[in-house]
């Protein structure tokens, strides 16, 4: 379902086991980089997006916003937060649908997981599909990614904030002509780049990169 490097170079991959057709279980391989098998983590049932969190007092491999393992792939202490952990573990960014075109985007202030600065209304100029997930990067720009869909015409664009959370661009990303089954379609780099996987017209499979 998901996949991700550590600090430490070793592959998280999120496996999910399916009976009658419902989700049962859900399993984080940690690998070394020639594929060795290094620990097997079982944790709940949810949709399985990984997220690395690279340094300060959080770090570690975190899965459905709980921490289950630290960077080096080891299980450890259970730790939930209301939303989804920045890279350097000071901040949490959660965003919800408020409205056909409109969502806000929150975000706690410096070194509190409870107190929250005011939220931030993103409108598009087309109605919200879904949304395709927060992500932040090492000079502490905010990465917010939505799916829009209206009579027929489709779209796919990364909103990018500052690091005190103003909007300074907006990145068009490939609309694959077929809707096809892929769990995370968009990643976001440490340094910024975005990378987006989609089939294209030619059923070939593109990873594309985009410089911001």
């Amino acid at each position: 379902k998901d996949i991700e490097i550590t600090p430490d170079n070793k592959i998280a991959l999120a496996g999910e086991f399916f009976k009658e057709g419902r989700a049962e279980k859900t399993y984080i391989y940690i690998l070394d980089l020639d594929g060795k098998i290094l620990n097997l983590i079982k944790t709940e049932t949810c949709p399985p997006e990984i997220h690395i969190v690279a340094e300060g007092r959080y770090a570690g491999i975190w899965l459905c916003s709980q921490r289950i393992a630290s960077t080096d792939g080891k299980e450890a202490e259970r730790i939930r937060v209301p939303g989804k952990l920045s890279r350097n573990s000071k901040r949490i960014f959660f965003a919800e649908i408020i409205g056909e075109a409109s969502a806000v985007l929150y975000r706690s202030e410096e070194n509190s997981l409870s107190r929250w600065e005011p939220e931030v209304t993103v409108y598009f100029n087309m109605p919200i599909v879904n949304l395709l997930g927060i992500w932040d990067e090492i000079k502490g720009r905010i990465y917010f990614g939505a799916f829009l869909a209206q009579k027929g015409r489709y779209s796919n664009v990364v909103v990018i904030f500052s690091s005190d959370l103003r909007e300074i661009g907006r990145v068009q990303l490939t609309v694959s002509r077929e809707p096809y089954e892929i769990w995370r379609s968009v990643k976001v780099s440490p340094e910024g780049s975005i990378y987006q996987l989609y089939i294209d017209k030619k059923q070939y499979i593109v990873i594309k990169r985009y410089e911001t």
